[in-house]
């Protein structure tokens, strides 16, 4: 991957591969049980992260991965910046793979469809470390002081 070959985040095989999996886990999460679709508890209740639904936090961890990328590409112009967002990224990746592993210990999603979601994420997660490893043929040279 180059970044010459590429004129946003949109056109990144790493942010395609996301967003798919993304929408995998939007398809999958609609035959999770009721009460992990729709938040059905008490009116009164504080909202926190427990209260909320699996399938709303999984396919939030998953939309946030393409997110959190589409924002690493407007670091380009620091370094630091670039690759403390997609380190953001990867964090996204892991809370995404934590939350799949709960869906099918709970069985609300085949152990078979969430391993290979869950190798699209090591994929994307590798690719993350490559851009990172290799940050400085993604950081685009300023001419400010020049």
């Amino acid at each position: 991957m180059n970044k010459q070959t590429v004129n946003n985040s949109h056109d990144l095989e790493v942010y395609k591969m996301a967003f798919d999996a993304a929408m995998k886990i939007f398809e999958l999460s609609k035959n999770f049980p009721l009460s992990e679709r729709f938040a059905l508890n008490d009116s009164g209740m504080e909202e926190s992260p427990s209260n909320i639904p699996l399938s709303q936090q999984l396919r939030c961890s998953s939309r946030c991965v393409c997110t959190n990328l589409a924002g690493a590409w407007y670091k380009l112009l620091d370094e630091t910046a670039f690759i403390s967002k997609l380190n953001d990224c990867m964090s996204w990746v892991a809370q995404t793979q934590i939350l799949l592993e709960f869906a099918v210990e709970c069985n609300y999603l085949d152990a078979v469809k969430a391993k290979e979601v869950d190798e699209t994420y090591n994929l994307i997660e590798d690719t993350f470390i490559s851009m990172i490893d290799n940050s400085d043929e993604w950081i685009i040279a300023s001419n400010i002081n020049n």
